[in-house]
């Protein structure tokens, strides 16, 4: 419930064509009070702990819903990074999102939901998760685009030379 709840105060509702949707932004009002961004800001942290599903749910739909806005509908094309792994090749779509990890023009809820997945995956690895198990949850259960792509870069550099097997496929790019 408490993912849902985020999910509705953050993300504008639809206005019926309302011309202000351009100009208003992606997400609501709201978005403000997680200023300054930052991985504890905000439920994010603490369902992707306590519910890994619920909280990798939130992240998707808030990354969902700032690539629909920006991107207003159109394909990705090319704007895109291809990784080659050993059985099959994988699209992350909409590479402007790479950074939003870090700088999501603005946008406080998203930037800090993103912080929370990569505090989250450090958090897993250092208590002993498998590195490649953790990345693979991650995109297993949010499918994620470009945006996702920092997230896993940052625990390679960290955890490296544990991370040196599973960082392979991304040293391509």
């Amino acid at each position: 419930e408490l993912a849902k709840l985020s999910a509705r105060a953050l993300i504008e509702s639809d206005r019926d064509g309302d011309d202000n949707d351009r100009r208003h932004g992606p997400f609501e009002f709201v978005d403000y009070q997680f200023h300054p961004a930052s991985p504890t800001q905000g439920p994010f942290l603490s369902l992707l702990t306590h519910s890994p599903k619920h909280g990798l749910w939130l992240t998707r739909k808030l990354v969902d819903r700032a690539i629909a806005y920006y991107a207003a509908d159109k394909d990705c094309g090319d704007n895109k990074f291809v990784i080659s792994f050993e059985h099959e090749d994988k699209t992350f779509p909409w590479r402007e999102s790479y950074a939003w990890a870090r700088q999501s023009a603005g946008h406080n809820g998203l930037t800090s939901a993103l912080m929370a997945l990569e505090e989250w995956g450090h958090r897993r690895v250092e208590a002993g998760d498998n590195i490649e198990a953790v990345i693979a949850d991650v995109m297993a259960a949010v499918d994620m685009p470009a945006a996702g792509l920092l997230f896993v870069v940052d625990l390679l550099i960290t955890h490296w030379p544990a991370s040196r097997q599973a960082s392979l496929p991304y040293c391509s790019v």
